[in-house]
């Protein structure tokens, strides 16, 4: 998704925000080094959330910031607006019984 928008705008945003669950820790290093800040929610794992966030042996220094930003207010806060944007977007879909969609034969 990064480098269709690198391709589209000719740079790479400034910040992206995604539920946990998506991007790799690998890809959270990427992407730092690229420019971006990345917003996403730590993954608990069957863990606390506090332990989620303390630095892990295998992490790379983007990956210990990355982790330092999601314990914050602030990046707690912006990951909180993702919700009130995208979760919208699906509750308007499951209304419209647009949650499954059969395309076969179309």
């Amino acid at each position: 998704m990064i480098k269709q928008i690198q391709e589209d705008y000719h740079k790479v945003p400034e910040e992206i925000i995604a539920d946990a669950g998506y991007p790799t820790l690998d890809e959270i290093t990427a992407l730092t080094k690229e420019g971006t800040i990345p917003y996403f929610a730590v993954p608990t794992k069957g863990k606390s959330q506090e332990a989620s966030y303390q630095p892990q042996p295998k992490d790379s220094p983007e990956v210990v910031r990355w982790r330092q930003r999601m314990e914050s207010t602030e990046g707690q806060t912006i990951l909180a607006g993702r919700g009130q944007v995208a979760e919208l977007v699906h509750a308007v879909m499951d209304h419209l019984n647009l949650d499954r969609m059969v395309v076969r034969g179309m």
